[in-house]
């Protein structure tokens, strides 16, 4: 029977976050927690469709390996967590002691908070665990959020601290922007049972709920918890069909929802050990699909192509493999897509392979495993066989140090599965347009690849590349006739709707410095929303003066001489093509065209 999209606003509005857009669309790392210039929060945002690394430079807090952060409706950071503290937009503090041990408990052990708080700056360095905390939408209330986080003990088994068990704190977020917080440190699973990290979570099949899994410390089962419109609720201890033994790992559910993979650098055993779990969304449970070993490591990353085809891992610290999730045994499948190339950020950090950030635009990151790394590494191409994913080394550098952290974010943009016994709700997948563009070969400028990003199930394509040539396929590699601006647009679609993205590109000739088609400045990214970037290419301090005129030579915006580069807020721009001037102190003027387009 055909659903209504009547019924999903319906939906939408008594649930909330039926189904998600943009909750996950941009991502809180790294630490300031004092006025260093050195030293920054950032937000890795995925609104456009390819990475804007922002410094959050009034915000002062400190992320590690544990990380979550959950947006609004704009994709904005809403509520973010390193598992001690949860912090919300605008730099508030929402609790500033979650999983809180005081520091005289108990005597004879050290205490967690004592260990990883500063007494002298005053600041909770957050838990140092990968896939420690998660943060999800209340199915029932819009202006509700569940934050998950773990508890941590001192183990004399182990001579360190271990998760003995999960809690979660619940946040109000008001209309006036404030936060309040509802209740902290309540206990999730049931009680009396060791749990061990990672935590991770799937959308239910019913396109609304949440299924969230942890296991139990040294047996064969996990914790199924549900989260609904009327809260958590403990699902029972389950048997997955195979031991997940103790060790420390981090795990990955793939984009589409149908598997988890889980790996454990187990005490005392000189192999990581890797588990595929098939995942049925309906009930919630895991079965066991496969296992297998490679070389040893701490916090082995973990990242599934888009298509869900191909599976990322790193061992040993050095080697980054591909496995074939339809191949009959996925651990033969192993290719070996790249080897650490020796590149040390300072003079004594290495960026050696960590976990891995499975991102909205289709990429995965991977992010060094030393500490204070200013650098991530890039596979650009997830859904390509062998090294055709294109490993890209130390590609993103962040300018200052992240932590190692790469937060543990779920798909918001999973849907329900149509047609199942649990797609109850009557929310329909309605497929929704986003894609991003990249030149396919740096000495083929004019040749382009296009991504599709599109979520909620479409079932076809169109593509309009204002060339007078179109394609219907997802993601096509087309080449354009000569250089300039294209007004390409995406179309996709499926029973419930029908939903167009459209993008300007510009295309430019590869030149050298000595060419005299060089342009010495660039403006980034083009086009624009709200911020434009003005960077000089010349080593050194410079200055400059940015004059923009729309095409009837009519000035809209002139500085005056400034320090560049700069990010001009151009929020009271109306949509439309400019011509963007820099004039350098000597007098030389470059021009170039500019588009901002609706956000």
């Amino acid at each position: 029977m055909t659903k209504h999209i009547l019924l999903l606003w319906i939906y939408c509005m008594a649930f909330g976050h039926a189904i998600g857009q943009k909750e996950g669309d941009s991502w809180v790392i790294g630490y300031s927690v004092s006025q260093h210039t050195e030293y920054s929060v950032l937000q890795m945002d995925f609104r456009s469709g390819n990475l804007e690394v922002r410094r959050m430079l009034n915000e002062y807090s400190f992320t590690k390996e544990t990380g979550s952060t959950i947006c609004d409706d704009e994709g904005i950071p809403l509520i973010w967590t390193n598992g001690m503290v949860i912090r919300g937009r605008n730099f508030q503090m929402i609790e500033d002691t979650i999983s809180y041990v005081p520091d005289d408990w108990p005597n004879t052990k050290p205490s967690f908070w004592n260990w990883w708080y500063n007494e002298d700056e005053f600041y909770a360095y957050g838990f140092p665990i990968p896939n420690g905390a998660i943060i999800l939408p209340d199915p029932g209330d819009v202006t509700q959020y569940y934050v998950i986080y773990c508890f941590a003990e001192w183990d004399d088994r182990v001579g360190t601290f271990t998760v003995f068990k999960w809690l979660n704190a619940k946040v109000q977020h008001h209309l006036d922007g404030t936060f309040e917080l509802i209740y902290r440190d309540v206990p999730l699973g049931t009680e009396n049972v060791e749990y061990q990290y990672p935590i991770k979570a799937v959308r239910h099949a019913n396109g609304r709920d949440w299924w969230l899994y942890s296991f139990v410390r040294n047996t064969a089962t996990y914790q199924l918890t549900l989260l609904d419109s009327s809260g958590l609720h403990n699902a029972g201890i389950l048997d997955p069909g195979i031991n997940i033994p103790n060790g420390a790992g981090l795990a990955t559910v793939s984009p589409q929802g149908n598997y988890l993979a889980i790996g454990f650098d187990i005490w005392g055993n000189v192999d990581q050990h890797v588990f595929l779990f098939d995942i049925d969304r309906c009930s919630g449970t895991l079965a066991f699909k496969d296992s297998f070993s490679i070389g040893t490591q701490l916090w082995p990353g973990f990242g599934f192509s888009p298509s869900e085809r191909y599976l990322y891992t790193c061992s040993d610290y050095i080697y980054l493999w591909q496995f074939d999730m339809e191949a009959s045994d996925v651990g033969t499948s192993r290719v070996l897509v790249g080897e650490y190339d020796g590149f040390v950020h300072g003079s004594n950090f290495p960026t050696t392979f960590g976990p891995i950030m499975q991102t909205p635009d289709g990429k995965l990151y991977v992010v060094p495993v030393t500490a204070s790394n200013e650098y991530l590494h890039v596979i650009d191409r997830p859904d390509e066989s062998g090294t055709a994913c294109k490993l890209r080394q130390h590609a993103i550098n962040l300018t200052v140090p992240q932590g190692r952290s790469a937060p543990n974010i779920p798909n918001y943009r999973l849907g329900p599965l149509d047609g199942s016994p649990c797609d109850t709700l009557d929310i329909n997948n309605l497929a929704t347009s986003r894609w991003r563009w990249e030149v396919d070969e740096p000495n083929d400028p004019l040749t382009i690849r296009f991504t599709d990003l599109s979520f909620y199930e479409p079932d076809t394509w169109e593509w309009d590349f204002d060339d007078s040539q179109e394609s219907a396929i997802p993601s096509p590699i087309h080449t354009f006739p000569d250089y300039g601006l294209y007004h390409v647009c995406q179309t996709v679609e499926n029973q419930y709707q029908r939903d167009s993205t459209c993008q300007w590109i510009e295309l430019m000739p590869s030149v050298s410095v000595k060419d005299p088609r060089y342009v010495p400045f660039s403006v980034t990214p083009n086009p624009f929303t709200n911020e434009l970037r003005i960077t000089h290419h010349a080593d050194g301090f410079t200055t400059g003066e940015v004059i923009i005129t729309d095409l009837q030579g009519i000035e809209v915006l002139n500085t005056g001489r400034i320090p560049l580069p700069i990010t001009l807020e151009l929020n009271d721009l109306p949509a439309g093509m400019y011509i963007c001037t820099v004039r350098e102190a000597d007098g030389r003027m470059t021009s170039m065209k500019v588009v901002k387009s609706e956000m």
